[in-house]
């Protein structure tokens, strides 16, 4: 009994703190993609950002070192100074890949087309309104393809971007997507109805040159919130996401 001593209790050692990221200062205007994709990005890497609406390009600020160029160079800055998870593209031959490739080149193809839109309707607008109702009716036509479009983006959206947002350490990103997808569909409306409108007027009609004012106006207002709402993030965000999902489907095949 005397040999008997207690026995060391070991020590459990506690997990080392997470690394305190600095706040990164992001500037640029409230309209521009590159910013709101940066922004993403930042909290995609649970890093703490604040924005800061300029006139100017875009350029964050860490630390004492400020950064400025295209999208692509100041993600890659991103991930060297914040390496996981990457923001930089993953590989496009996966089944995540090519989803994100699809929905970036979706976006894209919006994008162009609500242009292409909006130079017709100003056109129409600097040509007096030449050709009338043949004219609008293939005004609406187009728009027609369009809306199919952006309806089909706004559901690939909130099937493959927006569970990566909400993972993110700002989830008011994802509520205002979804607010802004809400308010864009009355516009969407209203800008149908005025192409019906167009259609059933005659070319010389007073009220003709100013409908179609209204209408360059609604398409030019659509084209800005488009540049705003539909936002391309990044390859890996989407493949983090499939990731995850694949873990917890695996991990609940086990409890099964």
């Amino acid at each position: 009994m005397g040999n008997c001593s207690p026995k060391p209790k070991n020590r459990i050692r506690s997990p080392p703190p997470a690394k305190a990221y600095p706040t990164v200062r992001l500037y640029g205007k409230e309209s521009c993609p590159i910013a709101w994709r940066i922004r993403v990005a930042l909290l995609y890497k649970s890093v703490a950002v604040q924005f800061f609406p300029t006139d100017g390009p875009v350029f964050i600020r860490c630390g004492e070192e400020a950064v400025e160029g295209p999208a692509d160079s100041l993600l890659r800055y991103i991930d060297s100074k914040f390496p996981r998870p990457p923001a930089v593209a993953v590989d496009r031959g996966t089944a995540t890949g090519k989803a994100a490739l699809a929905t970036a080149l979706q976006h894209r193809s919006v994008e162009r087309h609500v242009e292409g839109m909006v130079k017709w309707a100003a056109e129409l607008v600097s040509g007096g309104g030449g050709g009338g109702r043949m004219e609008a009716r293939k005004l609406g036509r187009s728009y027609g393809q369009l809306v199919e479009v952006m309806l089909e983006h706004a559901q690939m959206e909130e099937r493959l971007l927006f569970p990566a947002l909400e993972a993110a350490t700002d989830r008011d990103v994802c509520r205002v997507a979804n607010e802004e997808h809400a308010r864009d569909l009355p516009m969407m409306n209203g800008i149908k109805e005025d192409i019906k409108s167009l259609a059933a007027m005659d070319a010389g009609a007073p009220c003709y040159q100013e409908a179609l004012l209204n209408l360059s106006h609604r398409f030019k207002t659509l084209q800005d919130k488009i540049v705003i709402s539909s936002l391309p993030l990044g390859y890996n965000c989407i493949s983090n996401v499939a990731r995850n999902t694949s873990r917890r489907k695996r991990r609940n095949s086990y409890h099964c």
